[in-house]
């Protein structure tokens, strides 16, 4: 019999010990191997090595037994002379290395499943596989300990076998004792109270997970701390099978914790109780809405305020508890569900049905808005400011809510068109202000703010009244005013006469244009040949290395910038300007200022007699259009036949920016010559202009 496969309890043991008995002499150096071999192996198991074929024992159970007879061996026949001449190797050092790796990894273990009860993490929470993998290794470590410090304990009391330790084999006269200190026995110190400890957090740990139901309704503001809670729960559902608590009950002893790990707990029935309740609730909140339609009446009144109105200040507090309890509905749908044994509870809650119904209310109002008279503006009014409150609140179906207050605006502005065109072919003189402009006034009024002021800012319908309000605002800041306030360091100074000048031909020139597409329907097909042929005038040619910049198209460039801005205007008001019913439409247009013109007369060098292209630092205040000067001017540089870079420090307002004025380098047909990118990237492009840094570095190391 081989000695590495010997097991207490073997038939073969006993006659092992026997023949030890009777040729001591022949085994001493099997002895010494064998022990070295049981010793490493435990050793190895502990350390999770892997095992050489000399080391394999069938278990940690059969090495620590092998140990335990060798001690025995020592204990009975372990005279001085036999010491000395077997030269064991240190057994209770190694026995002491193989306890303190015990300690630690018990320590280890135990922070590991303080981890995984209180983690959050949705992908690691409530793992019962890996918890009760903790637990058994926690198990195994105590029951090794135990039987480990027994025999060393044995292994002292009988001859401090730790102690022989032989200087060389020639020297087997010479023995040294060392006694073990204090230092080295508290090290070894093992609390009892550890597995307890263990026993007493599993036992809290299963009745915090599975006692009590689940509050689905609760309140989180924060969306993906509601979807980390979903998750959760949606975890403890999946861990809630027989086979899997089975594994956990072994290392409990708590009696009402063992209640709910066995098959009749019933979580899973809590949860699909819950998510009834969940339901009901979001239906009765649903049917509490519906119930309390809105009347274009009670907008009607003087006295009427949504800051102060009950119903509509009700509607609101429930639009805000359906959109919490929608959201929970469709988490639990996603991911809790889907671990349900018992189906019933989700198969009937048909959202879409829910939200549908909801709709109904605004389709509702939409068809009083029809109906309303065009002079019933409070009511009107009020109409449109509940509807958009829906799509406020209603996250679910803001986009719904929102095409409909749009179809409604839409039909507005269609009807108001007609009836001033009605009332000028019945010779009643010219409408003094459009339809739009006047509604947009009576949402802004103190009675409707702020959900009116939300529907005039939130719709395309309300752009042209917008930018009329935006241009009185800005009439005082003419070009008097720029040239006066345009602050011009030391060095330089500023040719106001020019700037007047110029300003001039394209002030005259961009109205021209402006009023002729406007009266006769035209846009960029009419505008963008004009700019191509005077550009063509030009004969612009570039010398290579060389920007060609002369007087020629200094001259050209007031009128091409007035072009150009033309398209700007035109492109953004197509929205609104079908549907206009003033007569005079540019003072709804989206148009260009003093200050961003100028500004671009300034970074071109317009506003200076000199030839060539200087050098500019321009500096624009926050709200004035620097996006515009930046998009004009890269146009007209671009028209020039220049390749343009448009630097940004940000990576995203360099994209925005981009996206937004794309459509102008579209229709001029200058998209690929006009670049935005970041800092980096312009610096990147500028040295790589001639070769690749980074391939040609590459190909130098790589040879």
């Amino acid at each position: 019999v081989e000695l590495k496969d010997v097991a207490v309890g073997d038939d073969s043991s006993s006659p092992f010990i026997k023949k030890l008995d009777q040729i001591k002499e022949g085994v001493k150096e099997g002895l010494a191997t064998a022990e070295h071999e049981a010793a490493s192996a435990l050793s190895n198991f502990l350390d999770n090595r892997n095992l050489d074929a000399s080391q394999r024992f069938r278990n940690v159970e059969t090495a620590l037994d092998f140990l335990k007879k060798i001690v025995q061996f020592k204990a009975e026949f372990g005279t001085r002379e036999l010491g000395q001449a077997i030269q064991p190797l240190d057994f209770g050092a190694r026995t002491r290395d193989v306890l303190r790796h015990l300690v630690l990894d018990f320590k280890k273990q135990k922070t590991r499943l303080s981890a995984l009860l209180l983690t959050q993490s949705p992908d690691k929470a409530v793992d019962v596989h890996k918890i009760a993998g903790c637990l058994k290794g926690l198990r195994e470590c105590a029951h090794i300990y135990t039987q480990a410090k027994f025999t060393l304990e044995h292994l002292d009391s009988v001859m401090l076998a730790d102690s022989w330790t032989m200087t060389s084999k020639a020297d087997v006269g010479s023995v040294i004792l060392p006694s073990l200190g204090a230092a080295s026995r508290a090290e070894l110190e093992w609390d009892p109270e550890m597995w307890d400890d263990i026993d007493e957090r599993m036992g809290r740990w299963v009745v915090d997970t599975f006692k009590l139901q689940p509050d689905l309704q609760t309140k989180i503001k924060i969306s993906s701390d509601r979807v980390v809670f979903f998750q959760l729960i949606g975890r403890k559902v999946a861990a809630d099978t027989p086979h899997l608590l089975s594994l956990l009950a072994p290392f409990v002893s708590n009696a009402e914790a063992k209640q709910l790990l066995s098959d009749e707990h019933g979580f899973q029935a809590k949860v699909v109780t819950a998510a009834r309740h969940l339901w009901d609730a979001l239906k009765a909140k649903c049917r509490a809405l519906n119930n309390t339609p809105a009347d274009a009446s009670i907008f009607k009144g003087a006295d009427y305020s949504n800051k102060s109105h009950a119903a509509f200040q009700q509607a609101k507090m429930d639009m805000a508890d359906i959109n919490k309890l929608y959201d929970a509905v469709k988490l639990f749908k996603q991911h809790v569900a889907p671990f349900l044994d018992d189906t019933t509870a989700t198969e009937q809650m048909d959202v879409q049905s829910l939200s549908d119904s909801l709709l109904e209310r605004v389709n509702a109002m939409a068809v009083q808005l029809e109906q309303l008279d065009l002079a019933e503006l409070d009511a009107i009014s009020g109409l449109l400011m509940t509807m958009h409150s829906q799509s406020e609140e209603l996250l679910f179906q803001a986009s719904e809510v929102h095409t409909l207050v749009a179809s409604g605006l839409e039909g507005f502005m269609v009807r108001a068109s007609a009836a001033a065109k009605a009332a000028q072919d019945a010779g009643q003189g010219k409408q003094s202000d459009m339809g739009i402009s006047k509604l947009g006034l009576r949402l802004r009024d103190a009675r409707f703010r702020p959900a009116g002021e939300a529907v005039v800012r939130g719709y395309d319908a309300f752009q042209g009244y917008l930018t009329a309000l935006f241009n009185r605002k800005t009439e005082a800041q003419d070009i008097q005013y720029v040239t006066q306030n345009i602050q011009v360091d030391k060095e330089n100074r500023l040719d106001t006469a020019r700037i007047n000048g110029v300003y001039k031909i394209f002030d005259e020139r961009y109205k021209q244009e402006i009023k002729k597409c406007l009266d006769e329907g035209l846009g960029d097909a009419y505008l963008v040949p004009i700019i191509r042929k005077k550009v063509d005038s030009l004969r612009i040619q570039h010398a290579t290395g060389r920007m060609m910049w002369t007087a020629e198209m200094k001259t050209a460039a007031p009128e091409l910038v007035a072009l150009i801005f033309a398209v700007w205007t035109l492109h953004h008001s197509k929205k609104f300007l079908a549907n206009m019913d003033a007569s005079d439409k540019s003072a709804y247009l989206f148009q260009p200022h003093p200050v961003q013109v100028v500004a671009i007369f300034c970074l071109l060098g317009i506003d200076s007699g000199g030839v060539g292209l200087e050098r500019s630092l321009i500096q624009v205040r926050t709200g004035e259009g620097k996006s515009a000067v930046l998009g004009v001017s890269s146009s007209l540089l671009a028209l020039y036949k220049c390749r343009v870079s448009v630097a940004c420090y940000s990576e995203y307002l360099s994209q925005r920016d981009g996206d937004n004025i794309a459509f102008l380098f579209n229709a001029l047909g200058v998209l690929d010559d006009v670049k935005y990118m970041t800092l980096t990237k312009v610096c990147e492009y500028e040295i790589n202009k001639t070769v690749n840094i980074r391939e040609a570095l590459e190909g130098i190391i790589m040879g």
